[in-house]
């Protein structure tokens, strides 16, 4: 497995994780109305969306490769 294909897969699973647990724990906070929940949610949204950006960063720069 080349060092592209292994960034692109961490990345996918990291985005894939990362979104489970927004819904999972947007679903809680709906239940609970817990303010520590929205907080996390919050927090993993970002840290997806980190994701992505380092994703394309990696993949534009080693397009030639």
């Amino acid at each position: 497995m080349s060092l592209k294909v292994f960034h692109i897969v961490s990345v996918i699973v990291c985005v894939g994780l990362s979104l489970w647990v927004v819904v999972w724990v947007i679903r809680d906070y709906m239940q609970e109305h817990n303010c520590a929940d929205l907080t996390l949610a919050i927090r993993f949204l970002r840290g997806g969306l980190a994701s992505v950006v380092y994703g394309r960063k990696v993949f534009v720069k080693t397009r030639g490769l």
